[in-house]
Parts: C-alpha cells; sequence; structure tokens
C-alpha cells in the first residue's frame, strides 16, 4: 500500500542564543491612506493573521529550502485609480540565518516595461526580495510562493510566544521608484512567522506543546496541528517542537509510504536529556488527496515496525537502518487486553494508541496518536 503517512523523529535539540525580532515600520495599523495588506503564510496553510501566524520549517537549506507564501491585496477603495505595483520584502533581521532563494514568480529581466508580467528580483543578498510589476488594482490579490533558507530551531527566536517579524514597503510604481507613491499596511497585515514551539518541563512534571500550521486547507500538503505531551522524569527538560525541520524521510523504509509533513520533537538539558520520560503525540490532519492513517518513525533506537507488502500482507520486522544510529518504519498498533496479532507493548516499543476521522461541516479531519516509550528520540510524519 502505497500513500502519505505520518513521520515523527526526535532529533537532539540544537540550542542557538537568538534574539527575538521587532515588529518593522511596516507593521499593521488600524486605518491608514493608500491601504494594503500583506500577509506571510506557511506551507499548506492558511488563515494566517496577527494572531495566527505563518508556521515556516525551520533548518531550511539551499538543497532543501523552506517553503512559505506572501499575499498582497490592494485595499484601497474601487474607483481611486490607485494600484500597488511593487513591494520590496525583507526577511526578518534576526536570528541570522534567513535568506530567499527564489518564488514562483520569473526572474525579472534587466530592462523591463509595465507590460512585463508580475516578476521578482533578489536584492541584498537573498535578504530583500523585490517584487515589480504587480499591477494590482483596488480590491486585486496575488499570492506568491517563495522559497527560503531559515535558521535552526531556537528555544528564543520565532517561537509561539516570540514570533519573528519580516518587514516590506509598497509602492505605487511598477519598478519601486518615485517619491511621494508609498502605500501603508493595514490592519489585515500578518508579517509574523513562527518555527517551533518550546517548553520549559521542570524536575518531575510532565509539559507539552502545540504547533499547528491549521486552517481549512483542502488539498495536499494539508494543514496540521501536532501535540506533544511529555510525562515527568528525574531532571528539567527543554521540549522543541518543529513542522518539517529535516530531511524528508526515506519511503522505501515505510512500506513505500510518504508523507508532505513533518513533525520533529526534541528533549535536551545537557545530560541524560530526558531518557526517563515517555510522549504521547496527537496529530490532527485535514483530509488531502492519497492520506494515509499510519505513522512512519525515525529514531536512534532499533524498534519493531509494521510492514506493508505490496499485495496488502502485514508483519512485524525490526525497523530499516537507514544511517549509523538511525532506524525507520511504520508504527504497529499497541497492544489491546487481549493481545491482538501484529500488536506490540508500547511501554517498550513506540506504537498507535487511536486512529480516528471527523466529519463536520468544516470538512474532514484524520486524527492520530501514538506513544513514544522512554529512551527513544524521535521524529514522524502523518
Amino acid at each position: 500500500m502505497t500513500g502519505y503517512r505520518l513521520r515523527v523523529m526526535m532529533l537532539p535539540l540544537i540550542a542557538v542564543a537568538l534574539t527575538a525580532l521587532a515588529v518593522g515600520a511596516q507593521a499593521s495599523t488600524a486605518a491608514s491612506n493608500k491601504p494594503y495588506s500583506i500577509v506571510i503564510c506557511g506551507d499548506g496553510q492558511t488563515g494566517c493573521s496577527a494572531t495566527n501566524p505563518a508556521v515556516v520549517a525551520p533548518g531550511g537549506t539551499t538543497v532543501d529550502p523552506s517553503s512559505l507564501s506572501v499575499t498582497f491585496t490592494n485595499d484601497n477603495k474601487l474607483g481611486s485609480g490607485i494600484q500597488l505595483g511593487s513591494d520590496n520584502l525583507n526577511v526578518p533581521s534576526t536570528p541570522a540565518g534567513f535568506s530567499v532563494i527564489s518564488t514562483s514568480l520569473p526572474t525579472c529581466p534587466p530592462s523591463f516595461t509595465n507590460a512585463t508580467p508580475p516578476c521578482f528580483i533578489l536584492l541584498n543578498n537573498g535578504a530583500t526580495v523585490g517584487f515589480r510589476n504587480l499591477n494590482l488594482a483596488p480590491a486585486q490579490s496575488i499570492s506568491i510562493s517563495i522559497s527560503a533558507v531559515t535558521p535552526q530551531p531556537s528555544t528564543t527566536a520565532c517561537t509561539t510566544t516570540s514570533p519573528c517579524f519580516w518587514t516590506d514597503q509598497a509602492n505605487q510604481s511598477n519598478n519601486f521608484s518615485g517619491t511621494g507613491n508609498g502605500l501603508n499596511s493595514d490592519a489585515n497585515s500578518s508579517y509574523g512567522t513562527v518555527m517551533s514551539a518550546v517548553a520549559f518541563c521542570a524536575q518531575k512534571k510532565a509539559c507539552s506543546t502545540t504547533l499547528a500550521n491549521g486552517g481549512t486547507a483542502t488539498s495536499a500538503p494539508g494543514s496540521i496541528d501536532a501535540t506533544v505531551s511529555t510525562s515527568s522524569g528525574k531532571t528539567a527538560v527543554t521540549q522543541v517542537e518543529s513542522i518539517d525541520f529535516g530531511t524528508p524521510l526515506d519511503p522505501a523504509a515505510c512500506s513505500g509510504v510518504s508523507s508532505p509533513h513533518l513533525t520533529a520533537e526534541t528533549l535536551s538539558n545537557g545530560s541524560d536529556n530526558g531518557t526517563d520520560r515517555s510522549q504521547t503525540i496527537t496529530i490532527n490532519t485535514t483530509d488531502f488527496v492519497g492520506y494515509v492513517s499510519e505513522v512512519c518513525l525515525e529514531t536512534n533506537v532499533p524498534f519493531t515496525q509494521l510492514v506493508i507488502a505490496p499485495d496488502g500482507t502485514e508483519s512485524l520486522a525490526p525497523a530499516t537502518q537507514t544511517g549509523p544510529s538511525t532506524f525507520q518504519g511504520l508504527l504497529p498498533d499497541c497492544a489491546t487486553s487481549p493481545p491482538q496479532p501484529l500488536q506490540v507493548n508500547c511501554s517498550k516499543n513506540p506504537g498507535v494508541l487511536q486512529r480516528q476521522t471527523t466529519v463536520s461541516a468544516l470538512g474532514t479531519t484524520h486524527t492520530i496518536v501514538f506513544a513514544i516509550p522512554p529512551g527513544f528520540d524521535p521524529r514522524f510524519s502523518n
């Protein structure tokens, strides 16, 4: 059986001292002259706003960049004749590590006229992306995909409690020229970017984090929210959760199953890294074509995997070793009472606790809950 599956993986925490960003000069205002809005959103995410910021993958590289989108809307009154012609969008200035490498628009030619389709140029080594020839009349919008290099996960910056912020300047002219023709970002704008959810897990205390790029997307790559609940433990640890961090898992190691999203979670304290703590992970995914309710796990500890043969036959086997200290495979179900075939003891082996599909007026949502016993270091996908 092939299809999209859930993957889970815990990675060693990379603690980086980073500074939270301040909102730029183009932050939203309740009322403005020549208004427009700009909305930054994550891959597969919808409904981004000042209170629901973009969720973007950390650790994006030039080979495997992070994906996000920017939507410009001209909010001037119909008949005003005020267009949104161009914009200079600046990546967050801190922490270091942000840059834009490409967009879904073509690169602007060396010389262009108003007849040239919308295009972009990279300025300041990718710290600024210039959008030109947008030609947006009042009430018109354009959504543009962006590929970017992004910093590693942090415990202090670009978190759910301390988002990073982009800034921009918009202009009526198509080539960002002239004076006195600037536009003003309004209250519909959303500049925030989140790359991780962080929790401090005190000694002998449980903790949890939730990270959602949720919305109402109904096609791949879908919208997800993931909650990682960690049990109490002997030592205090810091938990960091992110979405789409790290390279995709190998479908060949998970019975041919792939997934559009990857959830990564780490525990760290510089000593035992919470090896005596167990975890329960709950992931909700909006429905999309090809969704399969399975978990593909990557961890640094061998485990028993579920193997699904091409003819649909299922069996248990040792997880596939994909690196010197990494193992991948689908998770079997946790044992019930009495235990059934193809089930595992989830106090010792990772496994699925629950699968559920909910249909409502807002659409179909799939929920999968699985258990990670102490001593594992996982990444997971669904």
